[in-house]
């Protein structure tokens, strides 16, 4: 080593016994290494997202087809995602909704269910 002035004196040496590198793998990698995607899809039916027949809500169905948060949400992430997914099947689950029985009657709010249609 060189000397940093007249008066240097050595500082010692570093010995490291247990070295690794460490890889952090790429998307594309998980995909070439043989890793499946299968997209699931959860929707939140909480009443925090607001009342559906309002154009607030996060769960409103335009009349005129323009896309609301969660749509765009699938959307987006599923375009991204389809490519890759192994079957092109996606289940859809929901959470946080009264559902309707054959009864007619609500349920308490459930916390996993199939979405149909």
């Amino acid at each position: 080593a060189a000397k940093k002035g007249a008066k240097y004196i050595n500082s010692g040496t570093l010995h490291a016994s247990h070295c690794y590198i460490e890889e952090n793998p790429t998307f594309t990698d998980f995909i070439t290494g043989g890793c499946e995607i299968s997209l699931v899809v959860a929707i939140d039916f909480t009443a925090s997202n607001g009342d559906p027949a309002q154009n607030s809500s996060l769960h409103y169905i335009d009349p005129v087809g323009h896309h609301n948060s969660y749509q765009q949400a699938i959307s987006s992430v599923g375009s991204v995602l389809e490519p890759y997914d192994s079957d092109n099947m996606y289940p859809v689950y929901g959470f946080g909704a009264k559902l309707k029985g054959a009864d007619g009657k609500y349920s308490a709010a459930q916390h996993c269910f199939p979405v149909y249609g």
